[in-house]
């Protein structure tokens, strides 16, 4: 089992990130969002080197930071 992951700055206004690096599947994600908002991940995105993470409200005009991690069978 492999455990990665990171901090992606979302655009001011954005509903959405794309995350990008080398994930081996199966694999889960967990996102935790710096603003109140929803997350959830688009299934239909995921590959095997990236998946949108989808909010359902967007940051501020300055944007904001989520963190994301990776689980996989690697």
């Amino acid at each position: 089992m492999r455990v990665q992951g990171d901090t992606v700055t979302v655009t001011g206004g954005s509903l959405s990130a794309i995350i990008t690096g080398s994930f081996t599947a199966p694999y889960e994600v967990g996102v935790t969002p710096s603003w109140n908002t929803t997350v959830w991940m688009d299934q239909a995105s995921k590959t095997a080197t990236q998946f949108v993470v989808q909010f359902g409200t967007a940051p501020g005009v300055n944007g904001a930071d989520a963190d994301w991690g990776v689980t996989d069978s690697a």
